[in-house]
């Protein structure tokens, strides 16, 4: 019952949260669009009325549980390699899913790659430093830290839900499942580093790795072939040779 309440409380606080920056969004985008650039739209829609106005509503509904101690960085006995072969692992299981979802719903609604072209300098900012940031520090430091007293695999498979489901609404259903998998690893990073700096490396690199790569890339149609066979099999790999670690 104790845990039931505290999952509820933390979807409440994200539900306020996604709900306040949409509406606020709504009201607001007519007035954008007539007196704002197109990159100042983006700012304001992404950066600022999301994190610096409407998070702290959610920090409010949430800041009086008890918590794990998490905090940026601490000396943990992960080495380099450790942090290689669990990013490897990431990204191999991520081409698979993003393949399956591809190819058994004729998926099609991720327009990510023209809008990145369309301001690469804005979305390079978003996506390989505030985002990694600040989607770690709500998400693993704010809300999974709030999972306090449950089993591991529970913290981190209830805060990778609730991390994937606001993306089906911004990015797709293919998206929500890559953001799913990926936040399986950087919660279980979280958890065993107890602090969020892997997480942000992590994932700023998926999203190196899964936007910008791509793209440049593109025209190179058999490196992107070598990447989709070789990582998933390594990744495979490395998993059989780490399988007891995860245990």
């Amino acid at each position: 019952m104790k845990e039931r309440r505290i999952i509820l409380r933390l979807i409440i606080a994200l539900s306020v949260w996604l709900s306040m920056n949409t509406f606020i969004k709504y009201f607001l985008s007519e007035y954008m669009d007539k007196h704002f650039t197109k990159t100042t739209i983006l700012l304001m829609s992404k950066v600022i009325i999301p994190y610096f106005i409407c998070l702290p509503i959610f920090y409010l509904i949430i800041k009086d549980m008890k918590k794990i101690d998490i905090g940026f960085y601490k000396k943990t006995k992960f080495k380099f390699k450790d942090y290689f072969e669990i990013f490897i692992m990431q990204y191999g299981v991520s081409i698979i899913v993003i393949l399956i979802t591809s190819f058994l719903l004729s998926l099609s609604d991720n327009n990510l790659p023209s809008r990145i072209n369309n301001n690469i300098v804005f979305y390079s900012f978003l996506l390989l430093i505030f985002n990694p940031i600040f989607e770690e520090v709500v998400f693993r430091k704010m809300l999974l830290s709030r999972l306090y007293g449950m089993k591991e695999n529970s913290i981190i498979i209830i805060s990778s839900i609730l991390f994937s489901v606001p993306h089906l609404f911004s990015l797709g259903l293919s998206q929500m499942m890559l953001a799913f998998v990926s936040a399986l690893f950087w919660g279980y990073m979280t958890i065993k580093t107890k602090s969020i700096l892997p997480a942000i490396v992590l994932h700023s690199l998926t999203n190196f790795f899964m936007s910008f790569l791509t793209i440049l890339l593109s025209k190179y149609e058999i490196i992107i072939m070598t990447i989709l066979i070789i990582v998933p099999i390594y990744a495979i790999f490395i998993f059989l040779k780490r399988r007891k670690a995860f245990r």
